[in-house]
């Protein structure tokens, strides 16, 4: 398998480890390369680099494979990688970037229905980095991602992608053949037995994990937290917000001049291992994010921990939430109606419960790991007869 990183900074890099174990422990031989970062940052060679084709020409030389399982390149190795892989290949595809440059969402929070066309360079179009030189960049990343999606045709035998509106609009703008991509949902690692203890729910208590940056809509959870403090006098409610990010100061000074910053509370960046007690405290986790999500591992483990999920209505979160069975989807951008789904759960325990055991049977029926691994090995044999 191949990544851009080889720390566990993110959800593609969740489910690489994830799918590691899952096939090492049905006797798969797997190995992991990556480049030798550890955090998240954009290489300017990412069209192509020379450093990382040579060191993974040098790998394949000594190394043989039956198949080579790409996740994300974007970033560092490059998609010039594809050019040493004759064959069997499959590309994981974690994101919407091969849709979109921009993540096809505007300012007004509308998604665009013009994906990969000059409206790629369209000033109305949600920026998620402060730059002084907008077009110049957006130019690279234009000009970089229809170098990627024709060497993608060329080289990639098999896409998988784990949203249904991925494999849309991954057909739509690539024109992909049925018989070359998949919809395969991710999976996390979790005991189907484990028990959940109830009586530690906070049920004025909610919670937000990930990535501090302006396309998880923070912005818009903080907006309706702030309406229901004040709007619906619930001057008891809490938000926990754990993870860190270029919007992390921002958004402080925010709940700072909304005199909010008794009721929502920056935890900063928390060890997995501890995550799970954050989540079993809390009544609902928000997800309102503002551009077109895939299907987040956070959603996978809310589900797990019996948390019924308040989320956006974009991208793959329809896949995860049954309207008013496991969570709620509202409208992109509409704080007022994440504020009508939070209020539902405030000091209502026993919709968290029941909402949140619907989500863990969901889970169990359609985000487990032997339904993956089945569904995996179709591919595999479907495509090579392995």
């Amino acid at each position: 398998m191949i990544n851009d990183y080889k720390e566990k900074i993110g959800g593609a890099e969740q489910v690489v480890y994830y799918l590691k174990s899952l096939l090492e422990e049905k006797n798969h031989n797997v190995k992991i390369w990556t480049s030798d970062l550890d955090s998240q940052k954009e290489s300017f060679f990412s069209i192509f680099n020379l450093k990382y084709y040579f060191k993974l020409k040098f790998f394949l030389k000594n190394n043989h494979f039956d198949i080579v399982h790409i996740h994300k390149i974007n970033s560092i190795l490059s998609h010039s990688i594809l050019l040493l892989l004759k064959k069997r290949v499959i590309l994981h595809i974690h994101d919407f970037s091969y849709v979109c440059p921009k993540l096809g969402v505007t300012h007004d929070y509308k998604i665009c229905p013009n994906y990969m066309k000059k409206y790629s360079l369209h000033k109305k179009c949600m920026q998620y980095k402060e730059r002084k030189i907008d077009f110049f960049y957006d130019f690279f990343k234009v000009l970089r991602l229809t170098l990627n999606r024709f060497l993608l045709k060329k080289y990639v035998d098999h896409f998988i992608c784990p949203s249904k509106k991925l494999k849309e609009l991954m057909q739509k703008t690539l024109k992909i053949p049925d018989d070359k991509i998949t919809h395969l949902p991710n999976f996390i690692e979790f005991n189907e037995n484990k028990k959940i203890d109830f009586n530690k729910i906070n049920s004025k208590q909610f919670l937000f994990i990930g990535r501090i940056s302006k396309e998880k809509g923070i912005a818009v959870a903080i907006k309706g937290i702030n309406h229901l403090f004040k709007k619906e006098k619930l001057r008891d409610i809490k938000l926990n917000i754990i993870g860190d990010g270029p919007e992390l100061e921002n958004l402080r000074k925010i709940v700072i001049n909304l005199k909010l910053d008794e009721n929502i509370k920056f935890l900063g960046r928390i060890d997995n291992k501890e995550l799970d007690q954050y989540y079993q405290e809390s009544c609902a986790i928000l997800m309102p994010s503002v551009w077109l999500e895939n299907i987040p591992i956070v959603a996978l483990e809310s589900m797990k921990n019996k948390k019924p999920i308040i989320a956006s209505n974009v991208g793959g979160y329809p896949d995860l939430i049954e309207q008013a069975k496991n969570g709620y989807l509202f409208e992109i951008g509409d704080y007022r109606e994440m504020a009508k789904y939070i209020k539902k759960f405030y000091n209502n325990k026993e919709l968290s419960i029941k909402l949140g055991e619907y989500g863990f049977k969901k889970l169990k029926k359609d985000f487990g790991r032997e339904t993956h691994y089945s569904q995996l090995m179709e591919i595999y044999r479907k495509k090579w007869f392995i």
